[in-house]
């Protein structure tokens, strides 16, 4: 087994960069092969790009789960895109592309050490390997029931900062913060005996090696026929630190924002602001969940349904005037702004929808026009003579009907007076 030479199923959509991967797995001494889930013999890795783990990715997470040994998998992504999602579907690990030839040698190393570590174990026990590896994440421990580590994976060093050598042995409360100890510890009781009320998978809060707590899910179960538990980590720190400030930003915004998703070519409303709910007069249960239509006047919910919401499901970002209905009748007048919802995937699954509400600056606007009409009025009536001149150049740039009464000029006359003065034909 020691000796044995290694194959790896390199899938990369690009057949430059394939052949790029494979020259250099082949450099550090591997077979490569193609995706092959016919032929019966699986390879020692799997290394895809996203586009490619997007076509195969599911059949390769299923093939995980039908072999008696850790299979590992592994995501190629750009610097974009996000690798919290693919971590959570399976995949045990990420490469960053470009990559270079030691950041290859040092990712594949570390999950076919991994593959052999539980080929050594299937030999000793099939049952305990089987748990281990086949629990959701890449970071498992195989823990007691006084809670001492008995077995720990190389991939916890990522999460928790400490090696399988320095853990094992150890008690998992060690690990825990002190605000998620009890529930840990009642969960860790209730499992070995109502575990109905131990929850399968939930989230927690751990201490790493630095001293940091970090935010992590735990899928946790039973070894068969034992009272010991088979956990998998997941760290979801920073993925929470983006949530947390996305909220901030969502609730903080000055407009009303709006998320939706599709079902049937209607817009439901998954999600909304403070400020949305506030202006229309909703509480946030009575919003979501709702069509977004139903809070439309009839026109603007003709429009929404006859193009402006087929165009943002399409990709297009959308800029047009709606009319909201508040809970007590009132229209608010809003520009709306949507932009397509995408997946890490690129599907479009919804909406982000952004209202401005326009009810003060069109009142702004009727009082203007409203004082404009009343100057005018009041300039046109005058008996006395009014020029309004401009204090840059002196040029008349109005005049009132008293005005061209007084000089005998019209007021276009008056307002040409400083280019030349009127000639006798301007006279009245």
């Amino acid at each position: 087994m020691a000796n044995k030479k290694r194959t790896i199923a390199a899938c990369f959509s690009s057949q430059k960069e394939r052949e790029l991967v494979t020259a250099l797995l082949s450099g550090l001494g591997y077979d490569v092969a193609d995706f092959d889930a016919e032929n019966g013999t699986l390879p020692d890795l799997y290394i895809l790009d996203a586009p490619s783990a997007v076509r195969i990715g599911r059949q390769v997470l299923a093939l995980k789960q039908t072999t008696d040994v850790f299979l590992p998998a592994m995501v190629a992504l750009r610097t974009h895109e996000p690798i919290g999602s693919w971590l959570a579907d399976g995949f045990d690990d990420c490469l960053r592309e470009p990559f270079s030839k030691t950041e290859l040698q040092t990712k594949v190393a570390m999950l076919l050490r991994l593959r052999k570590q539980s080929e050594e174990l299937a030999r000793r026990s099939e049952a305990t390997y089987h748990a281990i590896f086949e629990a959701t994440g890449t970071a498992t421990l195989l823990v007691d029931e006084d809670t001492t580590i008995i077995m720990a994976n190389e991939t916890n060093l990522v999460v928790t900062g400490y090696s399988p050598e320095e853990i094992i042995g150890t008690k998992w409360t060690k690990y825990v913060s002190p605000e998620s100890l009890e529930t840990m510890l009642k969960y860790h009781k209730a499992r070995r005996g109502d575990s109905e009320k131990a929850p399968e998978r939930y989230e927690t809060k751990l201490i790493n090696k630095a001293g940091d707590v970090r935010e992590a899910i735990l899928d946790i179960g039973l070894l068969p026929g034992t009272k010991k538990s088979v956990v998998s980590l997941l760290d979801i720190t920073e993925h929470k630190r983006a949530e947390q400030h996305y909220r901030a930003l969502f609730e903080g915004a000055p407009a009303m924002y709006v998320l939706t998703h599709n079902e049937g070519g209607v817009p439901i409303i998954a999600e909304c602001n403070e400020l949305f709910l506030s202006t229309l007069g909703y509480t946030r249960t009575e919003a979501v969940g709702r069509p977004l239509a139903d809070l439309y006047t009839p026109e603007s919910r003709r429009a929404l349904l006859d193009g402006g919401y087929h165009r943002a499901m399409n990709g297009r970002f959308t800029s047009e005037e709606r009319q909201l209905v508040a809970r007590d009748g009132r229209i608010v007048e809003t520009l709306l702004r949507t932009l397509p919802e995408i997946d890490a995937q690129g599907k479009v699954i919804g909406t982000l929808a952004m209202f401005v509400d326009l009810t003060d600056m069109r009142a702004a606007q009727d009082a203007m026009k409203a004082s404009e009409a009343r100057y005018r009025a009041l300039f046109e009536n005058m008996h006395t003579v009014m020029l309004v001149i401009d204090p840059e150049n002196g040029d008349v740039v109005d005049a009132n009907p008293a005005a061209e009464h007084f000089y005998g000029w019209s007021r276009e006359a008056l307002m040409r007076k400083k280019r030349g003065g009127p000639a006798k034909s301007d006279r009245v």
